[in-house]
């Protein structure tokens, strides 16, 4: 079996999640991030991606997108969370777990967010440069 470091497996949960290409306006909102789940919370943030969840919009499905990775991470983390699918009872889940389970859930994806704005920073310059990242086909 290979060990593997806590952040190599938040890394490849952002890369993920991140939708292309990565726009200045995503760019900007994938980078706060990790910033609003340190001060608003997680159950608040993951709130406020479920409501600004829009299939019609790129934005929109970003953060559809955002939200539903949290809830994958969390529900290989948690029995509950695992059965969850309706956003509100993801909400609740969060808001009832004990304070030590809340506050590793919150620095785990706190960590998943800041590897999607590295990598949303990242991904930023190559598609404003206009060539092809790596690893795909021009």
């Amino acid at each position: 079996m290979t060990m593997k470091r806590v952040d190599q497996g938040m890394a490849a949960a952002a890369a993920s999640v991140l939708r292309r290409p990565v726009t200045d306006q995503l760019r900007s909102r994938y980078g706060q991030l990790p910033f609003m789940v340190r001060t608003a919370g997680l159950a608040a943030t993951y709130a406020f991606l479920v409501a600004k969840s829009e299939p019609a919009e790129e934005i929109g499905q970003a953060y559809s997108a955002v939200a539903d990775g949290i809830r994958a991470h969390l529900a290989g983390q948690s029995p509950l969370l695992a059965t969850l699918t309706h956003n509100d009872q993801v909400v609740k889940a969060l808001a009832d777990l004990p304070a030590a389970d809340y506050a590793r859930a919150s620095m785990e994806i706190e960590a998943l967010a800041g590897w999607l704005r590295r990598l949303a920073e990242a991904a930023y310059r190559v598609d404003k440069a206009g060539s092809p990242a790596p690893g795909t086909a021009p």
